[in-house]
């Protein structure tokens, strides 16, 4: 009996361990239902890894260099001059057929080649109160015709212009030239006071006072021509400050003088020898340059001046000889070739002036205009050539 209790209890153990390992695995099995599967533990979502941005090393900060602005090209001038007696002043009568034929923008001329200056004449010569009469120009303006002793009348300026304009000072160059004018007719270089020299005085340079002994005071009539020329540029060149220009070059002096001192070829000779040295050095110390090998070119008399017979063109020739002396015995001085051009003509034994002209003293249209073209030529060719 007692061994069938006890089988009985035994089977009953057995069958709860049995029940309840069923229900354990029952258990899990619904947790494992409600998830719906199995799952790998939760981990974060994968991420690059983290990297510091590459540094470089420190550098200056980058700046453009500093770069001053181009200067503005100089306005520069070249300057010339024309100083003497009656034909350098310009007592040509314009003849305006003619001109109009040689340069047809005679009348109103280019803004690269300008004039300033002052043309003087003489009235009642050779009286107790001698008066003077003037064309000036007290500015600048362009270089054209009726810049000699009146509206009416010309110079060598005329032609220098035109050829200037042609061959070297124009808008192609952008180069500009400027004429001085400082002249009266009449007038003397070697010490004559009287006549016309009575008005404003006479031609003798500082040295060659001193070497004849004239009183040289501001007051004397020795040298009032030469005091004026100084002034006159000084003048001229203080007003191109108003056109902005930034260098003055003083290039050339036109010397258009001799008629009155015709018979004194020595003295004539010394005293240019002290012109040449004195303008070169009072010139220089205007603009405050060495102008010691400043070009000075001469315009020899007309062969025919004051006449045509025997005796007037043997006089001229004696003259022209002494000029042509002065270029070959003193540096960078010239002569150019005016004698050519002829003032009176001889007709039947007689002289006879130029029918529009009038007098036996003066070049006519024509022979003025080319003289002017011949001064110009001499320049471009001995100062200008290889600039």
């Amino acid at each position: 009996m007692k061994k069938i209790i006890l089988k009985k209890i035994s089977y009953l153990l057995v069958f709860c361990l049995l029940f309840g390992m069923t229900a354990a695995f029952a258990s899990c099995a619904a947790k494992d239902a409600g998830d719906g599967n199995t799952t790998e533990p939760k981990t974060d979502p994968p991420t690059d890894p983290v990297t510091e941005p590459p540094t470089e090393p420190p550098t200056e900060p980058v700046t453009e260099p500093v770069t001053e602005p181009a200067p503005e090209p100089k306005k520069t001038i070249d300057i010339y001059i024309i100083a003497g007696q009656s034909n350098g002043a310009g007592y040509t009568k314009i003849d305006r057929n003619v001109l109009d034929s040689l340069w047809s923008e005679n009348r109103k001329g280019d803004e690269h080649v300008i004039y300033s200056g002052r043309a003087e004449y003489t009235m009642n010569v050779n009286t107790p109160n001698v008066s003077t009469g003037a064309n000036e120009v007290r500015g600048w303006t362009t270089a054209k015709s009726g810049q000699g002793i009146n509206g009416n009348c010309m110079g060598a300026e005329v032609g220098m212009a035109k050829t200037f304009l042609d061959k070297y000072y124009n808008e192609e160059t952008g180069k500009t030239a400027g004429i001085i004018k400082f002249a009266h007719g009449g007038t003397s270089l070697v010490g004559n006071v009287n006549g016309e020299n009575a008005a404003n005085g006479n031609w003798v340079p500082p040295s060659y006072a001193e070497y004849r002994g004239f009183d040289y005071s501001d007051k004397s009539l020795h040298g009032g021509l030469y005091r004026g020329l100084l002034a006159q540029v000084e003048k001229s060149l203080d007003m191109l400050e108003r056109l902005e220009f930034d260098e003055v070059n003083i290039k050339g002096v036109f010397w258009m003088q001799g008629e009155s001192d015709m018979g004194q070829a020595s003295a004539y000779i010394k005293a240019f020898q002290c012109l040449a040295e004195d303008l070169r050095r009072d010139l220089g110390e205007i603009v405050g340059k060495d102008l010691s090998d400043l070009a000075i070119i001469v315009g020899e008399v007309s062969k025919t001046f004051a006449g045509a017979d025997a005796y007037w063109t043997s006089a001229n020739a004696g003259f022209i000889s002494t000029q042509q002396r002065l270029a070959r015995t003193i540096e960078n001085v010239y002569t150019i070739p005016s004698s050519q051009y002829e003032i009176t003509k001889l007709v039947n034994g007689k002289s006879v002036n130029d029918p529009h002209q009038g007098d036996p003293y003066h070049w006519n249209t024509e022979g003025m205009f080319n003289i002017g073209c011949l001064v110009a030529d001499c320049i471009i060719e001995n100062v200008l050539q290889g600039e």
